[in-house]
């Protein structure tokens, strides 16, 4: 038999090494050829010693008790155990990888790389797609019945004992969940609530002044942590020393404590959807501004909406993710311009601490920490009663987040007020926001002094357009550098400032024919916005 040429190890390239040690891997019969090939290789080094296969890797994970499952919009999912708890790992996350390194490492006693990761990987996520079991699964909150999410929920402590909170319309208790949660690896627990709870001493550390403000508040809270949206977002306002970030970290302590709380704005739309599928509550700390894009993107988070994400190293895949997130966010100056983003949006300003009320932050969060157990409670018999007297509470007049106003109104005798004071709260803060953007909006500035002047106006989009295009002339004041540029995107902002414009009395109304499109704006009039201010709820 003739033998190749000795070649050494050293001199032969990274990709004929890799090969040669994969055959020596998987035909030992061979080494006595390759000894040849490798002059530093001993046979001696490799004969009798065991290989595991992937194979195997995942029969010993199915033997730990993990199954393998897709959700209902088609994500790969592992269910473990660790310790007392039982909870859900994505597929793709590193959270997963993290788990299989450690098992394998504790059986085998071998570390594994990147590249046996993505293989067992792939083998999971095969048993998971091409497997029967389909499940939900849930961050912090979820119903126990999902067809009527209103009969109950349950909300994940987070602790090692995998322990939730279960909340019906007839009791609180503490006990292993009915459904799978998803623990992502930034997840921090929640307290065991108190035997007996008190919601309002969070504003021991939240500096909010005016009982508006504080239902406002206290409404946020309690739908921020029902298991489905649509959600308000909240943002906190107010001068330095006003306690901005640190009221961002209780209320989120509260709602779903997570590291990373006092997070900058990500502006890729991309990042934004997959920092929101692994958490239940998103937080943004001392933002500047929000861009238009990102303020859509905020619109769908509040009200539900699918978002596109493509998979990575793929050309074609798209991940689909359909969610709706609570959102807090805080700032030193105005952020929201757009009147569909204020319409979802409870801004709220804190007021600045004297220096007597001064108190370090290890202090607050040492007070905090006690005080912590007895808040939640009160929060969870907020819940509560907002289950017990939601299908009784009608609101004959709807605001916009008119679910979000309903279950705040349901639970108002667990705030000490009553559904009429907090719907009337939620409306007095957005008319404050929707009074500020016509302060800064020139359509809405220019259609509001027209309409001080006449009671009705007909006509195109395109004459509109020019009138007040000219009004601007005639009084002998520039145009704004934000006025539409032309007559199409003037017939957008109007339809965007419409509702804007009916809380100030002025109504919009659009009529279409075969030979044409004219708008109408008239002025309401001030009895019916009077029995519209009033006559907001009762309780049947």
């Amino acid at each position: 038999m003739k033998l190749p040429n000795r070649i050494t190890w050293e001199k032969r390239s990274y990709f004929e090494r890799r090969l040669l040690k994969q055959i020596l891997a998987h035909h030992v019969g061979q080494i006595w050829y390759l000894e040849i090939l490798i002059p530093e290789v001993r046979a001696s080094d490799f004969i009798g010693r065991k290989f595991v296969t992937k194979n195997q890797y995942i029969e010993y994970l199915q033997e730990l008790g993990i199954e393998f499952f897709q959700s209902d919009q088609g994500l790969c999912y592992a269910k473990i155990s660790k310790g007392d708890a039982t909870y859900a790992l994505s597929l793709d996350s590193g959270d997963f990888k993290q788990f299989v390194m450690l098992r394998i490492y504790e059986k085998f006693g071998k570390a594994m790389d990147d590249r046996q990761l993505k293989t067992i990987a792939v083998a999971c996520r095969a048993k998971a797609l091409f497997g029967e079991d389909k499940r939900n699964v849930y961050i912090r909150t979820a119903p126990i019945d999902p067809t009527n999410p209103f009969e109950g929920i349950e909300i994940d402590l987070g602790n090692d004992q995998g322990e939730c909170v279960r909340i019906t319309k007839n009791s609180i208790e503490v006990d292993q969940p009915s459904v799978l949660f998803l623990r992502p690896q930034n997840l921090l627990p929640l307290p065991k609530p108190a035997d007996s709870g008190d919601i309002l001493k969070l504003f021991d550390y939240i500096n909010v002044d005016g009982n508006e403000q504080r239902l406002t508040l206290l409404s946020f809270v309690i739908n921020a942590l029902l298991p489905e949206g649509p959600y308000p977002l909240l943002i906190l306002t107010g001068q330095e020393g006003s306690g901005k970030t640190s009221a961002t970290e209780f209320l989120s302590s509260v709602i779903d404590p997570r590291t990373g709380v006092n997070r900058a704005m990500n502006q890729n739309e991309r990042e934004l959807a997959i920092s929101a599928s692994r958490s239940h509550l998103m937080t943004f700390d001392n933002l500047s501004g929000i861009r238009f894009n990102i303020s859509d993107f905020l619109c769908r988070l509040s009200t539900g909406g699918t978002f596109e994400i493509r998979r990575l190293y793929t050309d074609t895949d798209v991940l689909e993710i359909n969610f709706s997130k609570p959102v807090i966010m805080n700032s030193i100056v105005d952020l929201v311009s757009k009147p569909d983003l204020a319409q979802r949006t409870y801004i709220l300003e804190l007021t600045s601490l004297s220096e007597k009320n001064r108190k370090t932050k290890s202090e607050l969060k040492k007070s905090f920490v006690e005080d912590q157990p007895v808040i939640f409670r009160g929060i969870c018999e907020a819940i509560q009663m907002g289950l017990q007297m939601r299908k009784v509470t009608k609101l004959l007049k709807p605001p916009r987040m008119a679910d979000c106003a309903k279950f705040a109104a349901s639970a108002s005798p667990a705030f000490g007020s009553t559904p009429d004071a907090v719907v009337k709260a939620m409306e007095k803060v957005q008319d404050n926001q929707r009074l500020y953007i016509a302060s800064v909006d020139p359509v809405f500035q220019a259609v509001q002094s027209l309409m001080e002047k006449v009671t009705e106006w007909d006509g195109t989009a395109t004459e509109l357009y020019n009138l007040l295009g000219e009004t601007f002339s005639a009084d002998g004041i520039p145009r704004p550098s934000n006025w539409p540029k032309t007559v199409e995107n003037f017939s957008k902002d109007l339809n965007r400032l419409q509702g804007n414009l009916l809380g100030m009395g002025i109504k919009y109304e659009k009529e279409r024919t075969a030979k044409s499109r004219t708008i109408r704006l008239s002025r309401a009039s001030s009895i019916t916005k009077l029995v519209e201010e009033y006559a907001r709820v009762s309780i049947a």
